[in-house]
């Protein structure tokens, strides 16, 4: 999972050398062309024309740097700003061969750029092509043997919620009976028996506009029959799998684990080097447990939540 990783943090450097190659253009006017080997005479420096452009050029530059830093948060979803953006670049370097026909080979330095703009873009095209392919096949992998017919994983929509919250309901229902035959009534009663409603308002919430976790549903013949949340932790490229159900009549059928793996692959997508869950040791979770050790989850830290009426 880290070769994601690794790719949006080179989107991420490569947007620094755009900043600062308009930051400079911004700064030093054509200035900056002389820097780079142009022939620019005195007179031409203090051309109020041309140092207007060439500076409104640099500030339009810095935007190579925003739609790589864009692309880089989720490349899955931008993929098609990256290589639009790859080849409006290599568009640009074929620009300057008119010069080269023109007026030929330009200084050492601008040459260099010539160079770059030409082979860079195909080569990063090479390797997200190489990275989506990698990707698809580890998503699938696990898959190759199952038959769900007519089953899709999409965005979540307003009017799912309701199903949503059937399925919510059906599944976690046998969860909350093993967790009253395990702390017993009194227990229970003060402590978890306003589970069920707590449940709902949390699935509302992950489900608001705005809300920072990605929603996605599991359908068979256009039927909800599972969720999947998930949110991103950029800081720390670490994806994490949040509240996620599937009715009890189609578990086994491995659409959790499809869920699971659907959700890791667009962490990956969005350069996340590691994902990671959390779910109950109770007897009733151990089909969650397995289905997330299926998609590959483990190591596991175990922790205890311990009761004591006072």
């Amino acid at each position: 999972m880290r070769t994601p990783a690794v790719f949006a943090n080179f989107l991420r450097l490569t947007s620094m050398v755009f900043f600062a190659a308009g930051a400079m253009h911004l700064t030093m006017g054509l200035g900056a062309d002389a820097l780079l080997g142009a022939n620019v005479s005195a007179q031409t420096l203090t051309d109020a024309g041309l140092d207007s452009q060439n500076r409104f050029y640099g500030v339009s530059f810095m935007l190579y740097g925003v739609l790589l830093i864009i692309v880089a948060s989720d490349m899955q979803r931008y993929a098609v700003i990256l290589k639009s953006t790859m080849w409006v670049l290599c568009a640009a370097g074929l620009a300057r061969l008119i010069t080269v026909w023109l007026y030929g080979w330009p200084p050492v330095l601008i040459g260099l750029l010539l160079i770059g703009e030409l082979t860079v873009p195909p080569l990063v095209l090479l390797w997200f092509a190489k990275l989506q392919h990698c990707m698809r096949a580890g998503s699938n992998r696990e898959f190759a043997a199952l038959t769900i017919p007519n089953f899709n994983i999409r965005p979540f929509e307003a009017a799912d919620l309701p199903a949503m919250q059937q399925v919510r309901q059906a599944a976690f229902k046998p969860v909350f009976q093993s967790f009253r035959d395990i702390v017993g009534e009194e227990i229970y009663a003060l402590a978890l028996a306003e589970s069920d409603a707590e449940q709902v308002q949390f699935l509302e919430r992950l489900c608001e506009p705005g809300s920072p976790h990605q929603i996605f549903v599991a359908t068979m013949n256009n039927e909800i029959v599972g969720f999947v949340s998930f949110s991103l932790h950029a800081e720390k490229c670490i994806g994490e799998i949040g509240l996620n159900a599937v009715l009890p009549d189609h578990a086994g059928q491995g659409v959790g684990t499809r869920m699971y793996e659907f959700a890791m692959a667009r962490m990956m997508a969005s350069g996340m080097a590691l994902a990671t869950v959390s779910t109950g040791g109770d007897p009733s979770h151990l089909p969650a447990r397995r289905a997330y050790q299926k998609a590959g989850f483990g190591p596991a830290l175990p922790s205890v939540f311990l009761y004591k009426v006072l």
